[in-house]
């Protein structure tokens, strides 16, 4: 079988969710949008937060039904959120979840991790085919790091701690178990439910790919939380380290 589980030749990629206000830059038309001609000037806003609203001809009381969609933040060029501060963009376009990647072979959780939790970090939790033919697990032998060449694929770490850009998105290494070998990476959620994942060997030799958000449980998915006997393992410079418990006072 071909050992390459969640990087496909060059590297794995990941989405990130965008929910975020609208930025108090000054108003400009929105460009990119099939729907921008369909926008007005909204002069009962004084936030400036909501600078346009739709203008359509439409008799809203001929309607007892809505379908509302998911909200995707704005990217067009003419940078409509721009002026978001960084701390808001980690939080609206936070990848936490567990993801197919594109060729459908593995299942990545993402989570928060570091000691203050803004990092992320990625694990396989399923594996569409986790053993050989000969029934054995299949292992990280091509690591660098003897110690860690007997652990086996699943539920190992491959995403080590990618920190937000200020572009709203989150970047850092990626590992590729297929050849025991470290990537640069960048992640951002392109809408609620996919999300992008950006892998480079240099910068100009770049390839992008489209993971899926799920929300079942396969069978052999690991579905404890990291660390525990049914979730995925945590890399040792990335394992969360318990708070030291408070030493009782004695009385006098």
């Amino acid at each position: 079988m071909d050992r390459s589980i969640a990087l496909r030749g060059l590297g794995t990629l990941v989405l990130c969710v965008a929910a975020a206000g609208c930025a108090s830059v000054a108003p400009v038309l929105y460009s990119e949008m099939a729907s921008s001609a369909y926008m007005a000037p909204d002069k009962s806003d004084a936030s400036g937060r909501v600078p346009y609203r739709y203008s359509t001809q439409v008799d809203w009381r001929a309607y007892n039904k809505v379908i509302l969609d998911p909200v995707v933040v704005y990217r067009g060029r003419d940078h409509q959120f721009g002026d978001m501060s960084d701390k808001d963009k980690a939080t609206s376009t936070d990848p936490s979840g567990t993801w197919l990647v594109e060729d459908g072979r593995t299942r990545i959780r993402l989570e928060r991790c570091g000691p203050s939790r803004d990092r992320i970090c990625g694990f396989i939790v399923w594996m569409k085919e986790p053993v050989d033919k000969r029934g054995q697990p299949y292992r990280d032998s091509q690591n660098p790091d003897p110690d860690k060449r007997a652990r086996m694929l699943l539920g190992h770490q491959l995403i080590m701690g990618l920190q937000a850009t200020p572009e709203g998105r989150f970047a850092g290494d990626i590992y590729n178990a297929e050849d025991g070998k470290s990537y640069s990476v960048s992640l951002w959620r392109e809408s609620p439910d996919r999300l992008k994942l950006r892998g480079c060997l240099i910068k100009i030799l770049c390839q992008t790919q489209t993971w899926q958000q799920t929300l079942d449980v396969l069978p052999g998915q690991l579905v404890g939380l990291t660390g525990d006997l049914n979730g995925p393992r945590a890399d040792k410079e990335w394992a969360q380290v318990p708070a030291p418990k408070p030493t009782p006072v004695k009385g006098k």
